[in-house]
């Protein structure tokens, strides 16, 4: 039996908190607290869709949030790693029951996954690749499976005067280099309320690493550990804290702190294959991991359809290169608006 459970709904809350406890790797990604976090900042409304036995117990799930997009369409998507199963027989049931209810509601977008596993049924498929650092080792096996560049790296960072602070009071430094880093990439922001939020919502499970240069912070990473997995979600760094390996730096402070804390991998978080961040998260160590996404309010993509998709793609270039040609001062507040739209987590 499919049974659909608003947000506000306490049970539902619970129920999903103890599914979860089946699956220790998704912890921190499927935590029904980032609903809170998105809610907070952005005034969204989130849902449970749980699948229950003859005997109400909860045998899988769906756990997720509403947004709109630019056109103030209302868009449907779950928590990383929001689909949870203890029984595969259930969940092609329960996946329609979400597409169902995404209908209902005028959806005109869907997206649900972002687990290691494919979805099943004849919906629109995407692929992310993410990267996970192996933390079981203990710390002398994690730097000896660095390679000696990212070694000299590090000892070069810490002789350089580079300090590490974990005060929540340099919050304010940390976004305006990602701001910064994010309008200069074409990026949409996450504004300041979005972050403040998530240390609200998770307390001393979030952490923020500040990278100091003579006291002025050059870039800074957001961290949040839930059970003995970590995720490394944002980082930004100005021109000094790239020129300075903060990155490198701060990334094995993190890493030695977690491993003391008894936490057994972190999620480097996904990255284009090739890209510049891919390979410096496989010279580290990490270890890609696919993750898969369905659309369901679409069907798989033929080559005729995907064809079709080139008018939109230029749309939204056009709107690129239009905002590229805004001054900062104007980029800036119009990429923060963008960041209120589509996907949110």
């Amino acid at each position: 039996m499919i049974a659909f459970a608003p947000t506000d709904d306490a049970s539902a809350r619970a129920d999903w908190a103890e599914l979860i406890k089946a699956f220790p790797a998704a912890r921190v990604h499927a935590d029904a607290r980032w609903l809170e976090v998105v809610a907070r900042a952005f005034g969204v409304r989130a849902t449970f869709v749980l699948a229950r036995d003859s005997a109400g117990a909860v045998r899988a799930g769906v756990a997720g949030y509403y947004s709109r997009n630019l056109r103030g369409r209302r868009l449907f998507y779950s928590l990383r790693q929001g689909v949870l199963t203890r029984d595969p027989a259930a969940l092609s049931p329960l996946i329609s029951a979400v597409e169902a209810d995404s209908r209902l509601r005028g959806c005109s977008q869907a997206v649900v996954g972002g687990g290691p596993e494919a979805l099943p049924g004849p919906y629109r498929g995407s692929v992310q690749t993410t990267l996970n650092l192996d933390l079981g080792g203990g710390v002398e096996s994690l730097w000896a499976g660095f390679g000696n560049k990212v070694r000299n790296t590090i000892r070069r960072a810490e002789r350089s005067g580079l300090q590490v602070s974990h005060d929540l009071g340099h919050l304010s430094d940390f976004h305006a280099i990602y701001a910064r880093a994010m309008t200069d990439r074409h990026a949409n922001v996450r504004e300041l309320g979005f972050f403040r939020a998530i240390f609200e919502v998770f307390g001393h499970e979030a952490r923020l690493y500040t990278a100091l240069a003579d006291g002025r912070a050059c870039g800074a990473m957001v961290v949040v550990s839930v059970g003995g997995y970590a995720a490394y979600l944002f980082g930004a760094f100005d021109e000094q804290g790239r020129h300075m390996s903060a990155n490198t730096m701060l990334l094995w402070q993190v890493t030695r702190e977690l491993i003391g804390e008894g936490v057994v991998s972190l999620d480097l978080g996904p990255s284009k294959p090739d890209s510049g961040a891919y390979r410096f998260k496989r010279h580290i160590g990490g270890v890609p991991q696919k993750l898969h996404y369905v659309d369901l309010l679409h069907p798989p993509q033929s080559a005729a359809a995907a064809d079709s998709s080139t008018p939109v793609t230029a749309v939204l270039s056009r709107l690129d290169r239009t905002i590229g040609h805004l001054p900062f001062a104007l980029r800036k507040p119009v990429r923060t608006w963008l960041g209120r739209t589509g996907r949110l987590l």
